[in-house]
């Protein structure tokens, strides 16, 4: 019989929702087409007109392959499909990007967005074009988005482009934040808890730097690159121009899961130990960043961010963890 002394440590509790709290988004995509004559002049100018990005284009965000690497133009008339896998008869194809540009639209429609421009040699893209598309993905051959060209009333047309033209052909990638709050409620720890999901920070962590769409349409679902901070009990959420109020304390760790193709999703989480998130009066709300594109420096950062807040407050000490859970979706958007 062994009688030595035993020691007894009490185990950390973990306060942990039962389910996810969800975040999402909307993507919408755009092309501009135009025809430069040898000495630079515009010839034709489509204007701006939408695209269909196919299924396998939205499980881009998901993933860590390319959006944008080829642009494809063909002569097919066939409507879009979301199943589309290629143009329905391609007669060229171009790498060859002359722009890169990313920022962020702060009217009443707010969104962020990333532009590329790629460029047909003279006479590569000749003949009449009725449809134009993006490769990207798995060894930047899957069919991303698919349109056919229409005019300035919306309707499907062709362009004629001469053996001696140019084609610029201009595709854009715009991410909307939602603008009107989400309200649900959660259970954590046995306690219902009344929860609000906004948006934070869209005029300035929301948008896409120059060289985005050489990533996952500039951030890549569900990455907890830089963290979340959780606030005290007299935090109040801020517009969606802002934050909560208040000083943040930083979660201690962060995990991303797998993604499904097919899903449209992405969970992740963030952990604050005993020593961390141990606000005054418990936590009232907190700010969540997601998401991860490159700044110009290389250096990843968080794409999109929101805030949530938490009645009653979450009564996090230095007696136990928290786990807090989200998951990342997305959708198409029309525009």
């Amino acid at each position: 019989m062994n009688d030595a002394p035993r020691i007894w440590t009490r185990r950390p509790k973990i306060i942990e929702p039962r389910s996810e709290l969800l975040f999402q988004p909307t993507l919408a995509g755009l092309w501009r087409l135009r025809a430069r004559r040898p000495d630079g002049r515009v010839r034709v100018d489509t204007g701006w007109f939408p695209n269909l990005i196919t299924d396998v284009g939205l499980d881009i965000p998901g993933m860590s392959s390319s959006w944008v690497a080829r642009c494809v133009v063909g002569t097919g008339n066939t409507p879009p499909s979301v199943s589309d896998t290629a143009l329905v008869a391609q007669i060229a194809s171009t790498s060859n990007r002359i722009e890169n540009v990313g920022g962020s639209n702060q009217t009443a429609d707010r969104y962020a967005f990333a532009r590329v421009t790629f460029r047909f040699a003279a006479g590569a893209a000749a003949g009449n074009i009725a449809e134009i598309g993006i490769l990207g993905g798995s060894g930047d051959s899957v069919l991303l988005s698919r349109a056919l060209i229409l005019d300035g009333s919306g309707n499907p047309t062709t362009l004629t482009i001469l053996s001696d033209e140019v084609l610029d052909a201009t595709y854009e990638i715009r991410n909307y934040p939602p603008l009107t709050d989400v309200v649900t409620t959660m259970d954590i720890t046995g306690a219902t808890h009344d929860i609000v999901i906004r948006a934070s920070e869209v005029d300035s962590l929301w948008t896409m730097l120059g060289g985005g769409l050489g990533i996952p349409v500039g951030w890549q679902a569900g990455a907890a690159t830089r963290g979340a901070l959780v606030y005290p009990s007299t935090s109040v959420l801020g517009d969606v121009t802002g934050s909560p109020s208040g000083s943040g304390a930083i979660d201690s760790s962060r995990s991303s899961g797998s993604y499904t193709p097919g899903t449209y999703q992405r969970s992740f989480s963030n952990v604050w130990n005993l020593s961390s998130g141990n606000v005054s009066g418990g936590i009232a709300a907190a700010r969540v960043t997601c998401g991860s594109q490159p700044s110009s420096a290389g250096e990843a950062r968080g794409g999109l961010a929101f805030q949530i807040s938490f009645d009653p407050v979450i009564p996090k000490n230095n007696t136990n963890n928290l786990v807090l859970n989200w998951r990342q979706s997305w959708a198409r958007r029309s525009v």
